[in-house]
């Protein structure tokens, strides 16, 4: 909790802000990756475990929003300061939302088992969707780590990718329904369901990309520490 005497470190609470969200990208990794493990071996445990840890995640997100109110309410931030907090605040959202489509992901486990799917696009889509994914995760976090615009701008064609794929295995559920008739229509609306979260799940990822670009326009890997610079 940010204090309100005039001794209060402005740099401090806007690192401690920086750390929270994070701990919390850390969190909603874990819970992503959790809820892929329960989908693709059909794990129980697994699904647990990502529940645990959208509870985790829930809490720190609280701790972040907290935080970024406390601190924007102290009326001593700079401009480039207050656009700071609002951007953080603003990704620490998507993270929370990142968690809570992958809960929904590891909720539909019970619904739909891959391993009892046939070969071909019903089931290889997934797995490639998710490693697009995590690589969009990944490279958002890295670029706020690294204040790095051309970072965040290459998330464009990996959703794009995503985006061709979800579409993919829409259209291969739907035929699959239509004429072989291998798996159950509760199973197919499943794995639908299933696509579109990880598709949601790459569009935050997407937009936490362009609110980076946007935070730091011209900056670039090799600058990244003279926003700090700037700042203090």
């Amino acid at each position: 909790m940010v204090s309100n005497n005039n001794d209060l470190d402005i740099n401090n609470e806007m690192d401690a802000l920086k750390e929270q969200v994070l701990s919390l990208a850390g969190i909603v990794e874990s819970v992503f990756a959790e809820s892929i493990i329960a989908l693709i071996d059909s794990d129980a445990e697994a699904a647990h475990e990502a529940q645990l840890e959208d509870y985790k995640a829930h809490k720190v997100w609280l701790r972040t929003d907290s935080l970024a109110v406390d601190l924007l309410s102290t009326g001593k931030l700079t401009l480039p300061d207050v656009h700071l907090v609002h951007a953080i605040s603003h990704i620490a959202l998507n993270l929370k939302r990142m968690a809570d489509k992958g809960i929904r992901i590891a909720a539909l486990i019970n619904a739909c088992s891959v391993d009892s799917l046939p070969m071909g696009t019903c089931r290889d889509v997934l797995p490639e969707m998710t490693d697009i994914v995590q690589n969009m995760f990944s490279n958002s976090i890295e670029a706020f780590i690294n204040h790095d615009p051309s970072e965040a701008n290459g998330l464009h064609p990996l959703y794009k990718e995503v985006h061709r794929l979800r579409l993919d295995l829409h259209n291969g559920v739907n035929e699959e329904l239509k004429t072989k008739k291998t798996f159950s229509f509760d199973a197919g609306t499943a794995l639908i369901i299933i696509g579109e979260r990880i598709e949601d799940i790459a569009e935050l990822a997407l937009d936490n990309g362009n609110c980076i670009a946007r935070l730091y326009p011209h900056n670039n890997h090799q600058n990244s520490r003279d926003i700090d610079a700037e700042r203090e």
